[in-house]
């Protein structure tokens, strides 16, 4: 289960979480209930408790280079501003890929 927060800062989007799992096989089957005793077994899947801070922008028209460009330097912005709060770096693209292989 996601748990966490989206937030928009100008053209920004934000997506404050962490993954939360039933503590162990047996429970598995509760994942379908939806009550607030099953929601309390949830455990953090990093067990420090940290979040994950996810930065995004939506771009109308990706084709147009001006577009992404300015997508681009608005999320660099956003994380110079950010420096020394948040360690905000970009992931592998190719660990982005969600083809099967």
């Amino acid at each position: 289960m996601l748990e966490g927060h989206q937030l928009i800062h100008n053209n920004v989007i934000l997506l404050l979480h962490r993954i939360l799992r039933f503590p162990n096989e047996a429970t598995r089957g509760l994942a379908s209930q939806t009550t607030d005793r099953s929601y309390n077994m949830l455990k953090p899947l990093d067990d420090s408790g940290g979040y994950i801070l996810q930065a995004s922008i939506r771009l109308q028209d990706r084709g147009k280079p001006e577009v992404l460009t300015a997508g681009i330097s608005e999320l660099e912005n956003f994380r110079a501003r950010m420096k020394g709060v948040v360690e905000m770096k970009a992931p592998d693209r190719l660990s982005l890929d969600t083809r099967m292989k």
